[in-house]
């Protein structure tokens, strides 16, 4: 101890260092029941931690804080620590040591007798345990879920819970641990009056234990092997385990477990007539039961005594026990009230949720589906309008074609109306080449006249049907008509009308002088 305080005190030392050896300090009065001294000195531990920024560090404190209030019986403080630490692993996202805490929080709220609240945290803890394949955490909360459910009488649920954290836990064979998980195998067959399995089960776990470990360090298989014997009737066999039990609880200082030992003999003794070491041991298990403030044990003790009163014709201590029942089962009654306000709390919670969720989900899909209504509808006007565009150009490009092809046929007609004709005389309008030149003020090649001339009979033809026309290649043709586009000045022409509008443009020229 006083080694471990001067690491502490020696500054040269890294931080991790110093605090575990306060750390390590602080657990020694601790495990010597010096609970007091426990807590002040891993404060002094939380304090330098804090101020360090080391959370992880401040969290290990709050827990043995937390240890150093159950061992006081003070769940409820317990309880204040491990959120605190809880908080604390949460920043830090410590998933080992969360799964951890929501196992202890949940350990501790079954020591209140809150189940619901019990399964809810242990069933956290076994959820990240899984995720992480962390073997002992996972044995740890699937060990108390059992424990929980058996409080709550659901004995198959209880046991196949207890076989799973024996199977799933990954347990080293005769281990603490695995031991204790086949005592408690056997008496959860025992609570199904499975009495014979329940034995068998119980006598191999005793005779592991004989073989391998210390029988002080499992003082329930005794118990649990008088409880057995008990429900089969077999007295003699229940008092010998029970009280080999009450000596170990009394050497490792197990209050509970010699609570439970010795109210069991209680019962057994008054069965027996034996009613003065009924009493004694009865007021002695009350007693335990009170300064461990275990309501399900201060019930089952004071009802014997209430009996061994009523026996000894003790009306006014008959009535102090029947008062004290009263008042035990008064506040289990709160308690179980309380566990179901909390569970209606949480249903009206889930079942919000479930609503809410249900209502967005609906939002959402009303959402979408105008969304995808919506551009469906803009998709169709776009197309509407694109439609109503390319169709009003066409009827536009159309209109303009039919007024050039009848602006030629009307330019086409005899030129000479102010001469009567005579059946001889032509009725057409011939081309002249002589005042096209004049008025565009370029000449025409003999090709470019020819090609001029056919688009003049046929204004629609195609550049491959003039390149026939006149025994020309298609490449000569564009670059022919490009020419006179270009001396005909038609640089902003619509390039599909070009050759109409050629062809109005000469027939003109060609009018203009006659």
């Amino acid at each position: 101890m006083d080694s471990l305080w001067s690491v502490w005190e020696d500054n040269a030392e890294s931080d991790s260092i110093r605090l575990n050896s306060l750390k390590q300090f602080s657990l020694g009065y601790y495990y010597t029941g010096a609970l007091d001294s426990a807590f002040h000195f891993i404060q002094i531990h939380n304090d330098y931690a804090k101020s360090k920024g080391l959370k992880s560090q401040q969290g290990v404190g709050l827990r043995i804080q937390a240890a150093t209030f159950s061992g006081k019986g003070n769940h409820q403080e317990v309880i204040v620590h491990l959120n605190k630490a809880l908080k604390l692993y949460t920043e830090i996202n410590d998933q080992e040591a969360i799964s951890n805490i929501l196992s202890e929080i949940g350990i501790t709220y079954r020591d209140l007798g809150n189940y619901r609240l019990a399964i809810k945290y242990l069933t956290e803890s076994l959820t990240i345990a899984e995720k992480l394949d962390k073997k002992e955490l996972c044995f740890q909360s699937l060990m108390n879920i059992a424990i929980v459910y058996s409080e709550l009488g659901d004995l198959e649920k209880s046991l196949n819970y207890f076989e799973r954290s024996l199977k799933e836990g990954g347990l080293e064979e005769n281990s603490y641990y695995y031991l204790q998980t086949l005592r408690n195998i056997g008496l959860a067959l025992n609570s199904l009056e499975k009495f014979d399995q329940a034995l068998k089960t119980l006598n191999q776990c005793l005779k592991r234990i004989e073989e391998s470990g210390d029988i002080r360090q499992h003082p329930g298989v005794l118990n649990g092997l008088g409880i057995v014997h008990l429900q089969i009737g077999d007295t003699v066999l229940a008092k010998k385990y029970y009280k080999q039990g009450w000596k170990i609880c009394e050497e490792i200082d197990d209050q509970i477990g010699l609570a439970n030992s010795l109210v069991e003999l209680a019962q057994i003794y008054f069965i027996q007539n034996d009613i003065d070491s009924a009493d004694y041991c009865s007021q002695k298990a009350l007693g335990l039961a009170k300064t461990v403030n275990s309501l399900p044990l201060m019930v089952k003790a004071s009802e014997l005594r209430y009996k061994i009163h009523k026996h000894n014709r003790e009306p006014w201590l008959a009535l102090e026990m029947h008062d004290l029942i009263v008042a035990s089962k008064d506040s289990l009654r709160v308690d179980e009230a309380r566990q179901e306000v909390i569970h209606q709390e949480y249903k009206y919670e889930y079942d919000k949720k479930k609503i809410a969720d249900e209502k967005q989900q609906e939002i959402d899909r009303l959402e979408n589906q105008q969304e995808r209504t919506v551009t469906i509808f803009v998709f169709i006007l776009i197309l509407v309008l694109l439609g109503s565009i390319f169709y009003h150009k066409q009827r536009r490009l159309i209109g303009d074609k039919e007024f050039l092809l009848s602006e030629i046929e009307f330019l086409k007609e005899n030129a000479y109306s102010n001469v009567l004709a005579t059946d001889k005389e032509s009725t057409v309008l011939e081309l002249n080449k002589t005042a096209i030149e004049k008025q565009i003020n370029a000449k025409l090649n003999q090709t470019d006249w020819g090609i001029l001339n056919v688009i003049y009979q046929n204004p629609t033809i195609s550049n491959k049907e003039i390149a026939e026309e006149v025994s020309l290649s298609i490449d000569g043709v564009s670059s022919s008509l490009k020419k006179m586009y270009s001396h005909f000045n038609f640089t902003s022409a619509k390039r599909s009308q070009k050759k109409l509008e050629l062809v109005v443009a000469a027939a003109r020229y060609s009018k203009s002088s006659v």
